[in-house]
């Protein structure tokens, strides 16, 4: 009787399975296979984080004196640049700013009961009441 690779115990006619001229019991080969997936994705991560090749024009380094991160302006040499870089990120944290108090500013109305009830509801979902438009 041929022998199991992973395991090392009989294998029986019913349950073998070949792969790469290599014998397995049917959960034996379904294991091995599963390490060697995980092994691949692995050493593929490692390969990946190994390498760098791409470095950014730009990115946040942190402020001496506070130790807080500062603007993204290392790594960029001209001045003209780091400034429209600050202005850029300047401009986009004003507009998500602006939305976001947008969102906070919702349409609601005080029941008797005294729960906050949305002005698109005909009816107070804590007391059941009809609300005032």
């Amino acid at each position: 009787m041929p022998k199991c690779f992973l395991c090392g115990k009989e294998v029986y006619p019913a349950e073998k399975v070949n792969n790469d001229g290599k014998i397995f019991h049917n959960v034996c080969f379904q294991t091995y296979r599963k390490q060697q997936q995980i092994e691949y994705k692995h050493t593929k991560q490692a390969e990946y984080y190994k390498k760098a090749d791409v470095v950014p024009a730009y990115y946040r380094v942190a402020d001496k004196e506070s130790g807080e991160p500062s603007r993204m302006t290392a790594g960029v040499d001209d001045e003209a640049e780091r400034q429209r870089i600050i202005d850029e990120e300047n401009k986009f944290l004003q507009k998500v700013a602006e939305q976001n108090t947008n969102k906070n500013v919702a349409q609601t109305t005080v029941c008797e009961c005294g729960q906050l009830v949305d002005n698109k509801m005909n009816f107070c979902p804590y007391c059941g009441k009809p609300m005032k438009k």
